[in-house]
């Protein structure tokens, strides 16, 4: 995960590991990776969950977007230029993609495709229309598959995974909801 965020093809990272508590050698694995890149910053906390790490590390990060990538995930070397060139290029706040699932090998006979947005997203849509068709067709799913401009987070992750993509477009529920 950490080897996949460091060797992005985009170098102008901000790159924050939250040590959750980890019982095993991660704090130790994730201190080596920060003295050996100056653009990760290590956080280490007691065990608080999922949603008070990525919380911690929303608190800290000082960019304009926010990605989220857990421990057993891994990004392509282009990721994250890709998005960034798509959010330049179509100035949005939101960007949504797609993304495999693969067994402990990796191996491509474990990989599925449970993460497809079947081309819904194939142009820029208003915030409005997004949330409506992520509801309608109940493609609420990962925070690993969305690029989201820092001003719509704050700290307002929780454990449910539904919860935290109404808060996002927060603005716009009233809009489709009424």
């Amino acid at each position: 995960c950490i080897e996949s965020v460091v060797g992005q093809s985009y170098k102008k990272l901000e790159i924050i590991l939250v040590d959750d508590g980890s019982p095993d050698n991660c704090p130790e694995i994730c201190d080596e990776f920060a003295i050996q890149d100056a653009r990760i910053t290590v956080i280490h906390q007691q065990n608080r969950g999922v949603s008070a790490a990525r919380n911690i590390g929303l608190q800290h990060a000082t960019g304009d977007y926010i990605y989220f990538i857990d421990s057993d995930d891994y990004i392509e070397k282009d990721a994250i230029e890709t998005l960034v060139r798509e959010v330049v290029y179509t100035e949005v706040d939101v960007v949504l993609f797609d993304a495999n699932i693969f067994g402990k090998s990796k191996s491509l006979s474990y990989k599925t495709d449970y993460y497809r947005r079947k081309g819904l997203y194939s142009n820029p849509v208003k915030g409005t229309k997004m949330l409506k068709d992520l509801l309608e067709y109940n493609l609420v799913d990962c925070l690993s598959t969305w690029f989201v401009k820092k001003k719509h987070h704050q700290t307002m992750i929780d454990d449910d995974q539904q919860a935290i993509y109404l808060k996002v477009f927060k603005p716009a529920i009233k809009n489709i909801l009424q």
